[in-house]
């Protein structure tokens, strides 16, 4: 189920805007704090839903896991507004609404204040009316949270991945290969590997840790050893496998530890990967060389057919902080790209 329609309301940098027409790959470009990043995580959230969805956001901000204070997901952090984020879906017209914002209690006996958090989650579907709301909510106090039991799943499941690149996760990588090794889809991911460095024979999950087989190399080496560019790509290669047929997977600033040399082949990957197990893209890059990359990949006749199914967006922010989506088929795109203009 690919996501085709995305409006945010009043989260974090954005107060209002609206993306329309969503294809199967989606770049996102535009100066510094024009919301790329911002838009990425609404699309989390979206499918996410729940209080626990924004702790993972704070993670992925370098903040603790157990980080407590959640006033910057609300825009210029009015912690008084509502969070909005409305997303339409391919099938069915699905339609899903999730709404943040606080509440507060004191207590009769001690007049201390008790803050609420709350998440939202409402569904249609075929144009039907939303559903009754679906809530998470969560108690913080004394920079403590404590979380409700959810007593009633969403009608639809949807998945997503937002992959982390940080040296202390390197134990998410080691979970999410052993998955996929037990699945016997080693040899796919092997394939895209091998794409970026063809001495690349198989790789291996030892001892908890992540080891490589080289061509005409004696023995197995770690992937430390390798660097962080080849890592940054097996986690996004991980996360694309790991979410499955109808998932969502945002990469965001895509072109960190990218060669240039290597980035056709990156890009082959990624379409080869959304093609085959039928997930949805949603990329941000500063890159000039890695959009010409794009441009040229999908003009080779193995990719022509997913022309189509790639949309490009320029975020630009207005001095009124409003913010518009300027969206480019991939026709104007490439001409664009072609002729030297600056979209980035």
């Amino acid at each position: 189920m690919f996501l085709k329609t995305i409006e945010v309301q009043n989260f974090r940098s954005i107060s209002n805007l609206k993306v329309e027409d969503l294809g199967q790959i989606n770049i996102f470009t535009g100066k510094n704090n024009c919301g790329k990043t911002t838009l990425l995580e609404a699309v989390f959230q979206l499918i996410a839903w729940q209080i626990g969805g924004l702790q993972q956001l704070n993670a992925l901000r370098s903040l603790s896991k157990n980080h407590t204070d959640f006033s910057g997901f609300f825009y210029n952090m009015q912690e008084e507004s509502t969070v909005i984020i409305n997303g339409i879906f391919d099938q069915n017209s699905y339609h899903r609404t999730v709404k943040i914002h606080f509440t507060s209690t004191i207590s009769s006996f001690n007049e201390e204040s008790t803050q609420h958090l709350q998440s939202g989650l409402s569904e249609s579907q075929k144009g039907e009316n939303l559903s009754e709301t679906i809530v998470s909510k969560a108690k913080i106090k004394d920079g403590e949270i404590a979380y409700d039991d959810i007593i009633q799943a969403p009608s639809v499941s949807l998945r997503c991945n937002f992959p982390i690149f940080k040296v202390f996760e390197h134990g998410n990588l080691v979970r999410s290969l052993s998955e996929i090794i037990k699945k016997k889809q080693d040899s796919k991911v092997v394939e895209l590997l091998q794409q970026i460095d063809n001495r690349i024979r198989d790789i291996k999950v030892v001892e908890n840790s992540i080891w490589l087989d080289l061509e005409n190399f004696p023995k197995l080496i770690p992937i430390e050893i390798s660097g962080d560019g080849l890592r940054r790509i097996l986690s996004v290669i991980l996360s694309i496998y790991g979410v499955g047929k109808g998932g969502i997977v945002m990469i965001d600033e895509v072109e960190n530890g990218l060669h240039f040399s290597t980035m056709p082949k990156f890009w082959r990957g990624l379409i080869n990967a959304s093609q085959e197990i039928g997930i949805q893209l949603f990329i941000t890059t500063h890159n000039e060389e890695l959009l010409q990359s794009l441009s040229a990949t999908a003009q080779e006749n193995a990719y022509k057919a997913m022309q189509s199914n790639i949309k490009y967006y320029n975020l630009k922010r207005y001095v009124n902080d409003e913010i518009v989506a300027y969206k480019y088929d991939f026709e104007k795109f490439d001409f664009l790209i072609s002729n030297g203009n600056e979209i980035r």
